[in-house]
């Protein structure tokens, strides 16, 4: 059984976290595009071979579907990020799924708390903000709880 990851020691860890965050952030912002654009091109789907389209092969199979793993990691950033630092988690399926309720409960917290404070309904480019400044907070929350939990750094 594979393990989840856990801090044991920061060794460049949240900057390497901070990294795959910053690089899922990258591609889904600008694969948005890619990905409205296959989906208006729906009609292909009703041709006599709808499986493989050739004309179309590097949009369906290559560029869909790394967009859609670099939002699944964006938008699970803060969830992940928060059952790694706790480390409660052991096995890879269970951080797995601590991570997507996490996610849930902290996207869905922020965007209320967001919403009943400005009165703004977040959609597009701003609910993307919302979550890259969860995303940030959960970074800088682990950060914190390493160097607490971190025996060798003092405070005075």
């Amino acid at each position: 059984m594979t393990s989840a990851p856990t801090i044991s020691t920061n060794d460049g860890f949240s900057l390497k976290l901070a990294g795959i965050v910053a690089l899922a952030a990258l591609g889904a912002f600008f694969g948005v595009g890619i990905v409205r654009d296959v989906l208006a091109q729906w009609d292909l789907g009703q041709s006599a071979n709808p499986y493989i389209i050739p004309s179309h092969a590097f949009s369906l199979y290559v560029a869909v579907p790394l967009v859609s793993l670099a939002c699944s990691i964006f938008f699970l950033a803060p969830g992940l990020i928060i059952a790694t630092v706790t480390g409660r988690e052991k096995a890879l399926a269970h951080w797995l799924l601590a991570g997507f309720g996490l996610s849930i409960v902290v996207l869905t917290a922020a965007t209320s708390a967001f919403q009943i404070a400005t009165g703004i309904v977040l959609t597009g480019h701003r609910f993307f903000a919302l979550v890259a400044v969860v995303n940030l907070g959960a970074l800088l929350l682990a950060d914190i709880l390493y160097a607490l939990a971190d025996p060798r750094i003092t405070y005075k």
